[in-house]
């Protein structure tokens, strides 16, 4: 049951289809015009040829002008559905002078009428050339072919036409004879998408930096996807990420304190005192914004250096100098001598750490007594 219920949906959805399709295409009548030397096309430029129909039979009486109509169908395919078509005619003078032979339009056109070279009567060597279109945009290709067998269709009145939903004729095989019903073979072929290249999509956003401070980097990217490539068409050109510097700014480093200096001296020499010592904050020092050390840069202690009573209690005084004294006697009684003047370290006198005076206890100059002639040097006897 189940069999013949699927069986019946699917004959019904075919002869839908079916119906569709010839819904959209048109009837060429060409009872006159195959039997003269002209020109038998479908009176849309926008359709395609499907098939032909032909009268009875007459034995002797075989010629082309039997065909009396074409079925001349849209595109299927949405691109091409509004798509104006290009057209090409393709040269059958000297092809169907010769038997077991195909009759095709150029790579990726399709039929859409013939012209008779004589008649009448015209025979199907006095097709001397084929219309051949295709939508606007399609490539010189198909998406898929085969061959429709009409052998026994085309000798008899009615209807020989490719079967397949959206395939068109692209021309046909003439066997052994010139009457037409020594046409046993439709090619009949898909319309292809069109080669659809592939373009860039707008950048997105900035992505997440790979870094806070210090410099990193960031990406971007874009799809191929404005439009995607379809039909063989190409790739996007060109890189899909993009990255840029970020967060270059220094980062923030906390200052650190130094290790603690050596202590100082007291502050009293003998007695309770302080010193001290310091630390600095420059291990490391603060940088890029980041915060001072906290805690103090100085510390300090007690210190004693002994009881300060006499027994150990010496006072650093630094000497000082006393006035000069007058000069003394000159050093000769008569003639050329010198006499000094004297200062002591004295005022105060130094002690304890303090410092001897500075420069010298004794200044000299010299002096001048009365001449030495007529006096008796007294170191002299007689």
């Amino acid at each position: 049951m189940n069999v013949v219920f699927a069986i019946s949906v699917v004959s019904t959805l075919l002869i839908c289809q079916a119906d569709i399709t010839l819904s959209q295409c048109d009837q060429a009548d060409w009872s006159v015009s195959l039997d003269r030397a002209t020109w038998s096309t479908c009176p849309n430029s926008m359709t395609y040829l499907k098939g032909m129909w032909r009268n009875d039979r007459h034995p002797g009486d075989e010629r082309v002008g039997r065909i009396e109509y074409g079925r001349c169908c849209r595109a299927t395919e949405p691109t091409y559905v509004h798509k104006p078509s290009t057209c090409s005619n393709a040269n059958w003078l000297h092809t169907l002078d010769r038997t077991h032979v195909w009759a095709l339009c150029p790579n990726g056109y399709y039929m859409q009428g013939m012209r008779l070279g004589a008649g009448p009567p015209a025979y199907l060597h006095h097709i001397d050339e084929a219309k051949c279109c295709h939508p606007q945009g399609h490539p010189n290709s198909y998406e898929h072919c085969y061959d429709q067998d009409v052998t026994y269709s085309f000798d008899n009145k009615g209807w020989s036409e490719c079967q397949q939903v959206g395939y068109y004729m692209t021309g046909f095989y003439k066997s052994d004879c010139n009457d037409i019903y020594c046409i046993e073979k439709f090619r009949c072929c898909k319309m292809k998408k069109a080669a659809v290249n592939g373009g860039w999509s707008s950048f997105g956003p900035w992505g997440q930096c790979s870094a806070t401070c210090g410099g990193g980097t960031q990406e971007r990217s874009r799809t191929c996807t404005n439009p995607p490539p379809s039909g063989g068409g190409a790739q996007c050109v060109g890189p899909s990420k993009e990255t840029q510097a970020c967060n270059t700014h220094e980062c923030p480093v906390n200052g650190g304190w130094s290790d603690w200096g050596d202590w100082g001296q007291c502050s009293a020499s003998c007695g309770d005192g302080q010193h001290a010592r310091s630390r600095t904050c420059t291990n490391p020092p603060p940088s890029g914004g980041g915060a001072q050390c906290s805690g103090d840069s100085q510390e300090t202690r007690t210190c004693n250096n002994g009881p300060c009573n006499a027994k150990y209690f010496t006072i650093s005084v630094d000497g000082g100098w006393s006035n000069w004294s007058n000069y003394g006697e000159c050093s000769k009684s008569c003639g050329k001598g010198k006499k000094y003047k004297y200062r002591t370290c004295t005022n105060p006198p130094q002690s304890g750490d303090g410092k001897d005076c500075d420069g010298r206890a004794r200044k000299g100059k010299k002096c001048r007594e009365a001449s030495c002639k007529g006096t008796i040097n007294p170191s002299i006897s007689f």
